[in-house]
């Protein structure tokens, strides 16, 4: 029997992951024409389904740009907007950031480096002075940025398994590593054959004999949700975010960045994230909901995009840290030209600069 996309037991790709990273590959592959199969069975704890979803140009206490912040911003924008039409769903909202300034220091660090080229197309605007002090301690001022905003992760990623779903590409199951066939003319998973396995999974990478010698660390974080009366026209940072989520009309709040991966909410983190509320907001709150989730970071701060060392079957996109939303569209997109027509992959985020830990770990085996 054969699908829109393929033959039923036949795809071009194997993806293994469905969190923000599969999610857009998934996309990004069917949008050029390539069909695929999708293995996920999505967790209460997938950090990208616990995430809120902000995407955010400046960020850091001196209000520096992010990596790539000039290519990538603007770029995300469009993929979420394309993959909204794909998916007749509405889950990308742009929004303006405001950061009040903590310090003097940091309002003349700020004041120094407002005519630099690649930060001033970010501001929309720099206050010296309150600006919304019905709803925020925002004495000495602040900025509010441009091309920023959120992402409805959850619906983002239902929507896809949904849409996958229609012609039997999407497979919601457990995946198990010693089940995946490799061979000279592709990959078998349960009866399922591409040319090429993806693995997209994050912090589970790290329970995968294929991508265990990564070097992932586990970031959890702790999220909020809480119940104040803010304006919803802008996205609050300073110390913790606050994005309001349009369907329940709560706010949510985060995160923490604890660098270890044990499960379940703590009171330390509600009273850290809570303690952060108090120094920024000025209106009293409430909160109703707290939830976690663990995400994947590197120890240079770079993605982790690439070819196993030693099978060209199997490829590899993770590490996308807490930057999924604004880093999964840009990532996927690169992996896709590097598969389909060649071009080369950036270095800094190839994963071949850490192939000597693959070796080694050989070495122990």
């Amino acid at each position: 029997m054969s699908t829109k996309h393929g033959v039923a037991g036949n795809r071009d790709f194997l993806i293994i992951g469905g969190g923000l990273a599969g999610a857009c590959l998934a996309l990004e592959f069917r949008r050029r024409g390539k069909s695929v199969w999708l293995i996920d069975l999505p967790g209460e704890h997938s950090a990208s389904r616990v995430a809120a979803g902000l995407y955010n140009p400046v960020t850091g206490k001196l209000a520096g740009l992010t990596w790539k912040a000039a290519a990538i911003f603007p770029f995300l924008e469009q993929f979420y907007a394309v993959a909204e039409q794909t998916l007749e769903q509405k889950f990308l909202f742009p929004l303006p950031i405001y950061r009040p300034f903590r310090t003097n220091q940091e309002f003349d660090s700020w004041n120094s480096r407002r005519s630099e080229p690649s930060i001033s197309p970010f501001v929309q605007n720099a206050f010296s002075s309150a600006t919304y002090p019905e709803d925020v301690k925002d004495d000495l001022g602040g900025l509010l940025l441009k091309y920023g905003g959120y992402v409805d992760t959850r619906a983002l990623l239902n929507g896809v398994s949904d849409w996958l779903s229609l012609d039997g590409s999407f497979l919601a199951m457990d995946f198990n590593p010693s089940r995946l066939s490799i061979g000279g003319h592709g990959v078998q998973y349960e009866g399922r054959s591409a040319s090429t396995a993806i693995f997209c999974q994050g912090i589970g990478a790290l329970e995968n004999p294929w991508t265990s010698w990564l070097p992932l660390r586990p970031l959890k974080g702790q999220v909020l949700k809480i119940d104040t009366r803010l304006s919803d026209e802008r996205i609050y940072n300073r110390g913790v975010f606050l994005v309001r989520d349009k369907k329940d009309g709560f706010w949510k709040v985060g995160a923490t960045h604890e660098h270890h991966a044990q499960p379940g909410v703590t009171v330390e983190g509600r009273e850290e994230l809570e303690g952060k509320l108090r120094t920024l907001l000025q209106r009293p709150f409430e909160t109703r909901e707290q939830s976690w989730g663990i995400r994947p970071t590197v120890p240079d701060r770079r993605p982790l995009v690439g070819v196993h060392p030693e099978n060209s079957r199997v490829w590899i996109l993770n590490g996308l840290g807490t930057k999924g939303v604004s880093l999964a569209p840009w990532m996927a997109s690169h992996l896709v030209d590097h598969l389909l027509t060649g071009t080369v992959l950036p270095e800094d985020v190839n994963i071949s600069r850490f192939y000597s830990l693959y070796f080694k770990s050989q070495k122990t085996v």
